[in-house]
């Protein structure tokens, strides 16, 4: 039987809240990976796939909200689960890498913000096709800027000249 406490609700409270974030409507983002972490934490765990999506989605939410100690520990949560469920070299595991990677950047500890854009690149870089432009922009961008912030402008204009490839309308795909 399905009802308000099944996981497939707290699915699209999750998904809802990813869209949320997105409108930047923060607040309702949060209310929505609450009352999902509150599903998931009564049906299936937090520690599975889906419950750690919650666990990213929140991080991402209160980082965005400048609540970052509590959106640095919901990430690290996140990405040692994601890294006992699926490994190391998952791009899933990259994604969290990326999301604490702009929270280091930001609150200005460039060098684990650097350290961590690394070790996200290595994975995607590993696990995804050259060109998959969605998945390594976000760790590229904070790799430049991090870069910049810590003095080496040779490795940032590497690292912008790869992401302006990848933004570009070929997608750094060559033309037919």
């Amino acid at each position: 039987m399905r009802g308000p406490a099944h996981r497939l609700v707290a699915a699209g409270l999750v998904n809802h809240g990813k869209v949320l974030l997105a409108q930047r409507k923060l607040a309702d983002a949060a209310r929505q990976c609450r009352a999902a972490w509150a599903i998931y934490e009564q049906t299936t765990g937090l520690d599975t796939r889906p419950g750690v999506a919650c666990v990213e989605v929140l991080g991402r939410v209160r980082a965005a909200q400048g609540q970052t100690a509590e959106a640095e520990a919901l990430l690290r949560r996140a990405l040692e689960a994601r890294r006992a469920l699926t490994g190391l070299m998952h791009p899933a595991v990259a994604d969290v890498l990326t999301a604490l990677a702009q929270l280091n950047f930001d609150c200005g500890r460039c060098r684990q913000a650097d350290s961590l854009c690394r070790a996200a690149l290595e994975v995607y870089e590993s696990k995804l096709s050259p060109n998959a432009g969605r998945k390594l922009a976000p760790a590229l961008r904070c790799a430049a800027a991090a870069a910049r912030a810590l003095g080496d402008p040779e490795r940032a204009e590497a690292l912008a000249a790869r992401l302006r490839t990848l933004e570009s309308p070929s997608g750094g795909s060559p033309a037919p």
